[in-house]
């Protein structure tokens, strides 16, 4: 196991070079940052964030890699749903070197990003204004029962495959608004489809997972999640935060 090294940078000293990083990353984008300014009790779980980004009003949490979403128990995602609902905050999960490598006809990013919203945000498909990271990340409606029904989107997906896969549902197609029904048939479908694998969103309590940053040039500070092509904001971020020269504290 290759032992972390603690790295300074910008009067904070991280407890890895990675984290540093990353800390590049947000300054030459322009987004404040607090490295572990608190931690949390989450149901006797000693928990401290990596990073608190004051303008997203979202927690950061950095690993070496995105851990695996199809096996159980995974802590990561365990400890960063509870410290969004408990905190009523967005928890991202970013997993991976700030870096994206140009292949011609599409772009490879060495980092994904995981996205925790608290169950307490809105109740239709999509949130923009309040999540502030992006028009592509669902609100977690999916996951609350008393405002699932409000969306149509997951509804759509499970006719859709119901009319093009019905062997792989134990129940008739349930009805519009049945919500309980389902979620539990989105359940049966991917366990079924995926030889008996647990569907991870319904398993961590998941918004979105495999995002990247981007960037709008047109709205001062707009960070936001996305699966685009970098453009010359995030690239630039990105170069300088791989490109960065460090102090080392052992």
């Amino acid at each position: 196991m290759i032992k972390a090294i603690q790295t300074g940078y910008n009067g904070y000293l991280f407890r890895s070079r990675l984290e540093a990083r990353w800390a590049v990353f947000f300054d030459t984008l322009g987004i404040e940052y607090q490295y572990e300014p608190e931690g949390f009790d989450l149901d006797g779980t000693w928990y401290l964030p990596d990073f608190w980004l004051p303008f997203k009003q979202s927690w950061v949490e950095i690993k070496p890699t995105i851990p695996n979403l199809r096996e159980p128990g995974v802590r990561a995602y365990e400890l960063c749903r509870r410290l969004a609902d408990q905190t009523e905050k967005i928890a991202l999960l970013i997993g991976g070197q700030p870096w994206v490598q140009d292949m011609g006809d599409h772009h490879k990013s060495e980092y994904e990003i995981a996205v925790f919203t608290p169950k307490m945000i809105g109740s239709t498909g999509y949130h923009t204004d309040v999540l502030g990271w992006g028009r592509f990340i669902q609100s977690p409606e999916r996951l609350n029962e008393e405002n699932f029904c409000l969306s149509p989107h997951l509804y759509g997906f499970i006719c859709s495959q119901y009319h093009s896969y019905p062997e792989l549902f134990s129940e008739p197609l349930p009805s519009r608004g049945d919500f309980k029904a389902i979620i539990e048939a989105d359940k049966v479908y991917h366990k079924a489809k995926y030889c008996g694998e647990e569907h991870p969103f319904w398993l961590y309590g998941l918004a979105e997972h495999g995002y990247t940053f981007s960037y709008a040039a047109d709205c001062r500070q707009y960070l936001s999640c996305g699966a685009e092509r970098p453009n010359k904001y995030i690239y630039r971020a990105l170069k300088a935060a791989r490109q960065a020269r460090f102090e080392t504290s052992r």
